[in-house]
């Protein structure tokens, strides 16, 4: 596997840095960080996710999104739609976004009767999208509705790992061996490509004792107790901020079994 197929290489301007690491969540998961010398920042790379997707299945995702209903905009992009053409005419060096500020400016401006004309418009695009969408649903297979569903997990799993990254939730603790990659990564950086290194460390780590793998397991177990520390203050902060959307399954479980002590699991597995 080429390593621009892994990480986009590093045109990126990746670096392997002594912090660098790579977490296995399994043994046919791994997931590679780039840590860049210069920041704190993280660009992580999978370089199998367990899922492989042919030509056949890709096309099947295609034709489904192009037959998709599109939801339609909201008044303030219809009116975007309609004057940004007079606004690049007037400004023609304007990037997009300074035509968006533009034309929100205008906005606050327009006559009260042409946003209701807009509001109306909208209101009857929305309603056939409603009956495009009902037919769409309708007339879908069992393998469409699986895709369809599989794209909305997605996207949903997306979006909380987003949000957690933006609110600051601590990362995952680094595990033995990502500690054991961290220390000897830089002596073969250079030599080889990131997937050649990758195999010869896991080699070197497989061939360790235990003796030798306990000072890296002491490494990721003084991690994993300031992990904890951290994330039960950052999950801490989040509740009162209300945030209860970011915060792990297991710990909103844990509150709701200690808040309900006569709960049983089959209860709490409900909530």
């Amino acid at each position: 596997m080429a390593v621009a197929s892994l990480c986009k290489s590093f045109s990126s301007k990746l670096y392997f840095t002594p912090w660098a690491s790579i977490r296995l969540r399994d043994r046919s998961h791994p997931t590679k960080q780039f840590h860049h010398p210069d920041s704190h920042a993280v660009q992580i790379c999978h370089i199998w996710a367990g899922t492989t997707y042919t030509n056949s299945k890709l096309n099947e995702q295609t034709e489904l999104r192009d037959r998709k209903p599109r939801h339609p905009p909201n008044v303030f992009i219809m009116y975007l739609q309609n004057v940004q053409e007079q606004i690049q005419k007037e400004n023609p060096k304007l990037v997009r976004k300074e035509i968006v500020a533009i034309a929100s400016k205008r906005w606050k401006s327009v006559d009260p009767e042409e946003k209701s004309h807009l509001a109306m418009q909208r209101k009857e695009l929305f309603k056939k999208y409603k009956e495009d969408m009902k037919n769409y649903l309708d007339n879908m297979t069992p393998e469409e509705m699986k895709l369809e569903e599989r794209k909305k997990q997605q996207i949903k799993a997306k979006k909380l790992k987003t949000a957690r990254r933006e609110l600051g939730m601590p990362k995952m603790p680094a595990s033995p061996f990502c500690c054991f990659m961290a220390e000897h990564y830089p002596q073969y950086a250079g030599e080889e490509n990131v997937t050649q290194i990758f195999k010869r460390l896991r080699a070197n780590w497989n061939n360790l004792s235990e003796a030798d793998k306990e000072k890296y397991t002491q490494q990721s177990l003084r991690r994993s107790e300031t992990y904890r520390d951290e994330m039960e203050r950052w999950e801490k902060e989040m509740m009162e901020l209300g945030r209860f959307d970011v915060i792990r399954k297991s710990t909103l479980l844990r509150l709701a079994m200690g808040n309900n002590p006569k709960k049983n699991k089959t209860d709490v597995d409900d909530l």
